[in-house]
C-alpha cells in the first residue's frame, strides 16, 4: 500500500498493524493506493471509518473542519457512520458533514481531487476566495480579495513549484484583477 501525504497531512497506525490488522487513522488529506487482501484495509476518521480491499482514493479529514470528503478513482470503498454504510463507485465522491450526519455521493473529475499527489493543484470552476483560502494555506499567507472578485469563478492549474507570485501573475491574466503584497498580507483589487 502506498500513502501520500498532502501538506499537515498525519497518519497513525499502531504497532500492531501487519498481516492481520491493518488499520491506519488519518488527520489532513492522504491519496491511497491499497493492495488487495484478504484482510480489509481500515481508515479511522474520528466517528467514521472507510473500508478498503484494494483500491485507489483521495480522503480530506481535518480535524478542525466539519466535513469528510472521499473521492473513488479505482476500486471500491465503504464509507461507515454508525449503522449507516455507503459503498462508492470509481468517479464518485462522498461528503459528509460532521454536524448534520448528512452524505452527499455525486459524479466529480476525480483528476481535480488527486492531482496534487503528483504535484499539480488542479481547480474548476470555483470561487476565487476559495481558491484563495486555499493558498492561504498552501504558503501560510493571508489573502484579501475585494468584494467585486470573491466571487468570480476561476479554473486552472499550476506546478507545486511555483511560487505565489508566480500563481497570482497567471491568474491575473484571466482575471483582470490587480494585487499587492506587503510581507505575509496580499490584497487582490
Amino acid at each position: 500500500t502506498i500513502v501520500h501525504l498532502n501538506t499537515n497531512g498525519k497518519l497513525t497506525y499502531s504497532d500492531r498493524y501487519n498481516r492481520k490488522n491493518r488499520s491506519v487513522s488519518l488527520e489532513g488529506e492522504a491519496y491511497f493506493d491499497v493492495v488487495k487482501s484478504e484482510i480489509p484495509f481500515e481508515l479511522n476518521l474520528g466517528e467514521v471509518s472507510i473500508e478498503v480491499l484494494g483500491t485507489k482514493f483521495n480522503i480530506i479529514s481535518y480535524k478542525d473542519s466539519s466535513f469528510v470528503v472521499a473521492t473513488l478513482e479505482e476500486g471500491a470503498i465503504r464509507f461507515r457512520n454508525g449503522n449507516r454504510q455507503v459503498m462508492l463507485v470509481p468517479g464518485q465522491q462522498l461528503i459528509y458533514d460532521r454536524n448534520s450526519s448528512e452524505i452527499k455521493v455525486h459524479e466529480v473529475d476525480v483528476d481535480l481531487y488527486t492531482a496534487w499527489k503528483d504535484g499539480i493543484y488542479k481547480y474548476r470552476r470555483i470561487a476565487l476566495h476559495r481558491l484563495c483560502a486555499e493558498l492561504e494555506e498552501r504558503f501560510d499567507v493571508e489573502i484579501t480579495v475585494h468584494p467585486r472578485w470573491k466571487n468570480i469563478s476561476v479554473t486552472g492549474s499550476f506546478d507545486k513549484r511555483q511560487s505565489l507570485d508566480e500563481i497570482l501573475d497567471i491568474m491575473k491574466k484571466s482575471v483582470p484583477f490587480r494585487w499587492k503584497r506587503m510581507g505575509d498580507k496580499i490584497t487582490i483589487y
